[in-house]
């Protein structure tokens, strides 16, 4: 009797960490998920600045060939 209430007792504390790993896994795969939207978003706005740059220098060398012109 004493065996089967040990062998009892262990089949619910794996069950425990066994849960208890689950969820941490899967916070974990979560938390992941979130990061790589997050270095997509970044490297988005960084593509859209470099744009804007390259636009604005571009800008800049015609007004200075214009101004070069008068």
């Amino acid at each position: 009797m004493y065996f089967v209430l040990q062998l009892f007792n262990s089949v619910i504390f794996v069950l425990i960490n066994l849960t208890i790993v689950l969820y941490t896994l899967q916070r974990f795969f979560w938390a992941m998920k979130q990061h790589y939207k997050i270095v997509t978003d970044i490297a988005d706005f960084n593509s859209m600045v470099n744009e804007s740059r390259a636009s604005l220098d571009y800008m800049k060398y015609k007004i200075m060939e214009a101004m070069d012109e008068v």
